[in-house]
């Protein structure tokens, strides 16, 4: 007690870390803290709001980290290649997800975007997967407060299902639904996804080159309020009609 900062690369390649408990009084921790160690669980500092950028990237071995109820921000790389998490949810009162924040990381079966995220950022869930019991796929819950999807968020991740806040008990299962918020959908968003069939709501205003692009996708329905659209965005997607 009485830490008030775990400085950058602190635990950095460490390998002989396993269970590590950061006291209340930490309020910052630096970059790549904890890069490419051992460490298997991390309980988080109360006093911290910020897991900062590649603060886990590369702890292959790490399984879960806790007691991050005051968590408003998760930057870039964070989880980055954390192959082994197992049931971390993405705190309540995140605002901001940083890029790569979870590429190529393992998450649940369900996974939901807190309310108050107005922006998927670059390649955020980038070949993401869950457990193999579950065929790799999980599904998404996304609010309606997100505008904008960037270039490969979800790109070769296996999210199977896209479901909006307001359609958690009513939504058709066979149907992913992106937000009415959404206005653009950014180059190689879904690409190489696992989507199937999928609906884009009024108010989407611009879709870019290969957004959708194999995807898998079997239907798509594009409103009205389309005003431009990329090349391929829907190339080598077999199936897909319109």
């Amino acid at each position: 007690d009485g830490v008030k900062e775990i400085k950058e690369y602190a635990l950095a390649n460490s390998p002989w870390l396993d269970y590590v408990v950061l006291p209340d009084s930490v309020e910052k921790i630096g970059y790549a803290a904890f890069f490419g160690s051992s460490v298997t669980s991390v309980q988080f500092s109360l006093g911290a709001n910020e897991i900062p950028s590649s603060c886990f990237k590369g702890c292959k071995e790490l399984k879960e980290v806790t007691n991050l109820d005051n968590i408003n921000k998760i930057d870039s790389n964070a989880f980055y290649d954390c192959e082994n998490l197992e049931g971390l949810d993405i705190p309540k009162k995140v605002t901001e997800l940083g890029a790569s924040s979870f590429e190529h990381a393992k998450l649940n079966k369900e996974v939901t975007i807190p309310e108050g995220i107005t922006e998927i950022p670059e390649n955020c869930f980038k070949n993401t997967f869950t457990d193999i019991s579950n065929d790799f796929r999980f599904k998404l819950y996304m609010p309606n407060t997100v505008t904008i999807i960037k270039s490969s968020a979800f790109e070769n991740s296996r999210v199977s299902r896209i479901i909006t806040y307001s359609e958690k008990e009513t939504s058709d299962e066979n149907y992913s639904t992106i937000p009415k918020s959404v206005k653009k959908i950014c180059d190689r968003a879904f690409y190489d996804a696992s989507i199937g069939n999928l609906i884009l709501q009024d108010g989407l205003e611009e879709i870019e080159s290969e957004a959708f692009a194999s995807s898998g996708l079997y239907t798509v329905e594009v409103p009205d309020t389309i005003t431009k659209i990329g090349s391929n965005i829907i190339y080598d997607t077999e199936y897909a009609e319109e």
